[in-house]
């Protein structure tokens, strides 16, 4: 359960949580009190990655129309071959289908989490309250092949927060390449897009029992990371017992975002798709203070109803 203390552990996009026993390597149930039913359901975030814009035609006094340049596109987020970015009608018919990877990754479409927990914003004053009893991620796809994809997701967490994350799938590895949060505060919207480089290693498969790795990252928010696979659990969600690992993740910001967060998520190693997770952040800008305590858990998504 949450620690309803102002002690502040962060988290990331993306994602943050405390007052878990994470010590123990025993496969226990986990409780949750789910009260999913009686908060105020929050809207599905339109995440998905769309087909780029076709370019528009400039006429010269020739007759002769000139195409303006083609724009740019970021290819984590263009769509592959046959997933809807062609043009004239029967080209996603006739393309040949996107190849898939040969390992799990998040399916595409929305995932419905219980929450309990609080968030508090700090501006010239200070307002907190409960976070909505249920929040939605959303999941689309980015370029694929069969050594990689990119997963596009979009977490709502609450009417002030929302990330977006870009990462790229690989055998080994989850690899974040860019994090858009956003937070809306008595009618105003602040919002941060940094591109760490190096890229941040979320996950280092296999996954196994006290595997460490760490990190740094630069962009307009720069910082650190740890993460440590502690051991596994099985966790009651989405009307299921599922095996989870059970990843620690610290992570410090400086830049436009300053701040940490403390997370632990349950991962389903065979999708890599997040159980749960428990843990608390806090982050400061030109915008104000952001903290947050949180314990989710899935309640359905793809390969999960």
């Amino acid at each position: 359960m949450i620690a309803r203390a102002r002690r502040i552990v962060p988290m990331l996009a993306l994602c943050a949580l405390v007052a878990c026993d994470l010590s123990s390597g025993a496969e226990d149930e986990l409780p949750f009190r789910d009260e999913g039913g009686t908060g105020e359901e929050v809207a599905e975030a339109d995440a998905s990655a769309g087909a780029s814009p076709s370019p528009s035609i400039t006429l010269t006094p020739t007759p002769t129309p000139t195409p303006s340049p083609r724009p740019t596109v970021d290819p984590d987020e263009s769509p592959a071959p046959g997933t809807g970015g062609g043009g004239g009608d029967g080209d996603d018919e006739r393309e040949r289908a996107a190849p898939q990877p040969r390992f799990g990754f998040p399916r595409p479409g929305p995932y419905t989490y219980s929450q309990q927990g609080y968030e508090e914003f700090c501006t010239s004053t200070c307002a907190s309250g409960p976070l909505p009893a249920r929040y939605s991620t959303h999941v689309s796809h980015g370029r694929s092949s069969r050594r990689s994809i990119v997963v596009i997701e979009t977490t709502r967490h609450s009417d002030h927060r929302t990330v977006r994350t870009i990462t790229r799938h690989t055998r080994s590895a989850a690899l974040v390449s860019e994090v858009v949060p956003t937070f809306t505060y008595r009618g105003e919207r602040h919002r941060g897009t940094y591109r760490p480089s190096p890229r941040i290693e979320t996950l280092r498969l296999p996954l196994t029992t006290g595997r460490v790795w760490s990190g740094d990252w630069r962009g307009r928010t720069s910082g650190s990371y740890r993460m440590e696979v502690t051991g596994s659990d099985r966790i009651q969600a989405a009307g299921r017992s599922i095996r989870a690992v059970r990843v620690v993740m610290r992570m410090d910001f400086r830049g436009r975002h300053d701040g940490y967060s403390v997370v632990t998520t349950w991962v389903d190693p065979t999708r890599r798709v997040v159980i749960a997770s428990v843990g608390s952040m806090e982050i400061r800008s030109a915008f104000g203070r952001y903290t947050t305590d949180f314990d989710t858990r899935l309640r359905d998504g793809p390969g999960y109803r």
